[in-house]
């Protein structure tokens, strides 16, 4: 059976409790627990205080909370955060700019290629 110190135990505590854990660190947790006051203390506050909190009701954030604390960062960072950013049609697409680049291409190719003289440079 896996032994766990302190610290593992800890560590393993919201595995645990979610009961993530393979069966042989389960089974070597719920030793650890039986043998461990400390740690069973712990994890018994762990256990009230999610209990707790799994009882709050969710409430939702006042009408323009949102956008307040994104001006505040806008501000903060100079605008290198949530900055105002123009829209999609203000600016050309790098795709567009691929497919406009790739037809100039393939023009010249049968511009040089196919069109006068074939190709081939005369001498």
């Amino acid at each position: 059976m896996t032994k766990f110190s302190h610290q593992e135990a800890k560590d393993r505590f919201d595995r645990y409790y979610e009961g993530d854990l393979p069966a042989a660190e389960q089974r070597a947790m719920d030793g650890h627990l039986a043998s461990c006051a400390e740690c069973r203390e712990e994890y018994q506050r762990l256990v009230q205080a999610l209990g707790a909190l799994s009882r709050l009701r969710a409430t939702h954030a006042p009408e323009g909370f949102l956008d307040g604390v994104q001006g505040r960062i806008r501000k903060r960072s100079r605008g290198r955060f949530f900055g105002r950013r123009p829209d999609f049609t203000s600016r050309l697409p790098y795709e567009v700019l691929s497919v406009v680049m790739l037809i100039a291409i393939l023009a010249i190719f049968l511009y040089v290629f196919l069109g006068k003289g074939g190709g081939v440079i005369a001498r």
